[in-house]
């Protein structure tokens, strides 16, 4: 039977105690009956004074006293309670543990004790003495806090920091130079909100987005599929090779999507440009009337031409108008056009337009 009843025999009185095994490791040579370990209890009962409802019994006169005996420490750590604590450490663990440390020369990162933590083990070795405590944080001086600030402006990354020790005594952790380069606010800003939008799967989510990525990863691209699941276009892509299902660059070029985008990336760009070149023409006609004004202002009076097209009256000069060069016998002979540079430039323009407008 699962159930057992034990009778332990106190001193005062004689108290019955209703026990439930059903969680005790279980006995391999006598199935019905409790762990061996369960029964050395008896001897050196550990008997708790507080009122137990029984497991899996009904409720009785809340009257009678329920007792339950507690299990060492050894059989809880198997059930693998989080609030109950380690096992104790014995004669036997701590000698190994100086072993380890003394004869061996571990260093305290390679200890291991099954059952047993890091945090665990070197707390135990600065109870005994075998090594020193951790030496305590230390508060970031201004001197380190300046320094950090030059580095980071001499394009020095956290990796680097640490790794070349740039920082002045007393030596810094890796996170602790990190978590320092977060409160100075030095890191890339963009980089810390993307990171605070990361994409979190809820259950069933990432392999509905598997089956959505095979399905579909031939006629919509990685950016598409990105913005309809909330997701960066390299990770899709990643995923996307690791299924094996990433289509080459050509034939994603070569999409819907794509295609629509690039029209409307050429008309942006067609605008842009058509701003920038209005505004350096407008600023190449200041700069040639002043330089008219200040030229005409002299005593020396230059020669004139008329543009064919504006109009204007210009100093005859290589800054108002285009001009070409042709030897002769007499030597080298200039001849200037009729059209300023300001209407010469949008000509070209015009038929540079036209050409490519014919290409297509």
């Amino acid at each position: 039977a699962a159930r057992c009843l034990a009778r332990v025999r106190c001193s005062r009185k004689r108290i019955g105690v209703d026990c439930q095994f059903s969680l005790l490791p279980a006995n391999s040579e006598n199935p019905g009956m409790p762990h061996p370990e369960w029964l050395n209890c008896s001897t050196t009962p550990r008997v708790s004074t507080h009122s137990v409802k029984p497991a899996n019994r009904p409720h009785r006169n809340r009257s009678k006293q329920f007792l339950r005996c507690r299990l060492p420490r050894s059989l809880s750590s198997l059930h693998g309670d989080a609030n109950v604590p380690g096992p104790h450490w014995t004669d036997i663990d701590k000698t190994a543990l100086r072993q380890q440390l003394t004869i061996r020369e571990l260093d305290i990162t390679d200890v291991r004790f099954p059952g047993r933590s890091q945090i665990a083990v070197r707390t135990q070795a600065v109870r005994m003495g075998l090594i020193r405590p951790r030496q305590a944080r230390l508060k970031w001086s201004n001197k380190q806090r300046k320094l950090l600030r030059k580095l980071k402006r001499d394009g020095y990354a956290v990796p680097q920091i640490f790794q070349f020790r740039l920082l002045s005594d007393p030596p810094r952790s890796f996170w602790s130079i990190r978590m320092q380069w977060g409160r100075m606010k030095l890191s890339d800003r963009k980089r810390s909100r993307r990171m605070k939008k990361k994409k979190v799967w809820k259950s069933g989510e990432l392999a509905k987005f598997k089956r959505f990525l095979v399905r579909h990863s031939q006629r919509m691209t990685p950016e598409e599929i990105g913005k309809k699941w909330g997701l960066a276009r390299s990770t899709v892509a990643r995923w996307q090779t690791s299924l094996g299902v990433k289509q080459p660059r050509e034939k994603v070029m070569r999409m819907h999507y794509s295609l629509e985008k690039q029209r409307r990336a050429s008309r942006r760009i067609r605008r842009h440009n058509k701003r920038i070149w209005a505004e350096r023409r407008a600023r190449s006609e200041s700069e040639l009337i002043a330089l008219a004004t200040e030229l005409y202002g002299h005593s020396r009076q230059p020669s004139d031409r008329e543009c064919f097209d504006c109009g204007r009256t210009w100093p005859k000069r290589r800054e108002f108008f285009h001009f070409s060069e042709k030897r002769t016998g007499f030597g080298t002979a200039r001849y200037y056009k009729h059209r300023c540079r300001l209407c010469e430039n949008a000509r070209r323009r015009r038929l540079t337009r036209k050409k490519r407008t014919a290409k297509r």
